[in-house]
């Protein structure tokens, strides 16, 4: 027997009625829906993207929403969503890639966030020298080591002149810039760093436990490296 032809059934009249409007309005108007549109998206994206970087349980069940979210965010970029909504969004994918180990994939990402930043909050914000931070991670990771050399440093120099100059983001600044030195063979410059880090960590007890036993670690090893006893600290 023949398979039954299943009954043809009119459009719902919500979807009917929203698509006869669309035909009806004005290209212009047509751009700014799709702009809209896509702003609502990236938004939705982002409070749905499950990634968390102190649970490792998380990043599974991110990977199936990872090319949705970036096809989004393609699209967002070409219609010219505001970088307000963009943002977050770009945040969590560029760190998610970066913890997996996708530096390639994540340097992209990365240096379109700080362009982001620095146009959402200005050139001298602290936002922007988090993002700098993390795009020199990325580039340290990378040996691309002039490249974070610049993010390092203007990340400092960003947040040395504001409110953050006593924080765990200024203290991870210096941290980085002494891995940078260490991997330059600047043994004397990254211990100074690690040492400056670490005081800074010591300054800051609730925020800084595990990461201040970390930067002495790497000056123990920038000092035995360079031949020089560690057990100064």
């Amino acid at each position: 027997s023949r398979p039954a032809v299943p009954e043809e059934r009119p459009p719902d009249s919500s979807v009917a009625q929203g698509l006869g409007n669309l035909i009806e309005v004005p290209s212009d108007d047509v751009e700014t829906l799709r702009v809209g549109w896509y702003e609502t998206a990236v938004r939705a994206l982002d409070e749905g993207f499950p990634y968390d970087p102190e649970d490792v349980r998380t990043w599974q069940a991110s990977i199936p929403l990872l090319q949705p979210c970036l096809a989004a965010l393609r699209h967002a970029e070409v219609l010219g969503v505001v970088p307000s909504a963009r943002l977050p969004l770009l945040r969590k994918i560029g760190r998610f890639l970066r913890d997996r180990a996708e530096l390639k994939s994540a340097k992209p990402l990365l240096e379109q966030e700080v362009d982001l930043a620095e146009r959402q909050w200005g050139l001298d914000h602290p936002e922007v020298a988090t993002s700098l931070d993390c795009l020199g991670l990325v580039l340290l990771d990378l040996a691309e080591l002039e490249s974070a050399r610049h993010c390092f440093e203007r990340a400092h120099a960003i947040l040395r002149h504001t409110d953050a100059a006593e924080s765990v983001a200024a203290a991870a600044v210096l941290s980085h810039l002494g891995l940078l030195r260490r991997e330059q063979g600047r043994w004397i410059e990254a211990q100074d760093y690690f040492a400056q880090a670490h005081a800074l960590y010591a300054r800051l007890p609730e925020h800084g436990g595990t990461e201040a036993a970390l930067v002495l670690c790497h000056l123990a090893l920038a000092m035995s490296e360079s031949g020089e006893k560690s057990d100064t600290y």
